[in-house]
């Protein structure tokens, strides 16, 4: 089954040249959105589980504008749409896209995109940015090219929350943990950040960072207790 069509309501990609590399990662994302949901992240206990886990980590309760890179088929969007007044959901394949279209449909202040980070990355400022299962398909240098963009996109206040698998798998660049250290690592030099959450179980991690604002910096706070379950493949 085909996924490639004509009807594209994100737009095109930016004309920007892309790497080899983030060319034949696109391919392969397209490939496997072939199917409607390659990784099971709407029929899994754990993968609903961990979305349940992720949003019980963000730190405030509504947010204004939100930006999620690698957003899939949309499972994570579904809920991170309904606490962000606008929300901004991109990802390098059209294959994605084109399922996450589907399968959420139309939501009120939900914008595809089709963007490949870091290479491009939107030119607005947002209150909350998502990095969810996908930077383990990006080398060390581009996660902290990503993390960068974070510093220079996040508002005061604003939040960063970081979530992936702890495995490995063929396709996998770096570890999911590399990635946290690669973020860890240009967040924790800048001033302006502050770790306030960080989860930890057998199968994921979770990080989040806040942006200091004119109130005193939150104090890194226990997550949920840790209940191994699952396996992401």
């Amino acid at each position: 089954m085909n996924t490639q069509r004509t009807d594209r309501p994100w737009g095109q990609q930016p004309a920007q040249p892309l790497p080899d590399a983030a060319n034949s990662l696109i391919h392969h994302m397209d490939r496997l959105f072939e199917e409607p949901d390659p990784w099971r992240y709407r029929t899994s206990a754990y993968e609903a589980r961990k979305r349940a886990i992720t949003m019980a980590c963000l730190p405030d309760l509504r947010y204004g504008r939100g930006f999620e890179p690698g957003c899939a088929n949309g499972a994570l969007s579904e809920l991170l749409a309904a606490r962000c007044s606008e929300l901004v959901c991109a990802d390098a394949s059209a294959g994605a896209l084109h399922r996450a279209v589907e399968q959420v449909g139309a939501r009120q202040g939900v914008q595809w995109r089709q963007l490949t980070v870091p290479q491009h990355w939107p030119e607005e400022h947002f209150d909350l940015i998502v990095l969810s299962e996908f930077l383990y398909y990006l080398d060390a240098q581009a996660c902290t090219a990503v993390a960068q963009q974070c510093l220079a996109s996040l508002t005061p206040g604003g939040s960063v929350l970081a979530c992936h698998w702890r495995g490995q798998a063929d396709d996998f660049v770096i570890q999911g943990s590399e990635a946290h250290g690669c973020l860890r690592e240009v967040f924790h030099s800048s001033p302006e950040m502050a770790a306030v959450r960080a989860h930890r179980e057998a199968d994921f991690l979770i990080d989040v960072w806040s942006m200091r604002s004119s109130s005193p910096a939150a104090v890194l706070s226990p997550s949920l207790p840790n209940r191994a379950e699952g396996s992401r493949r």
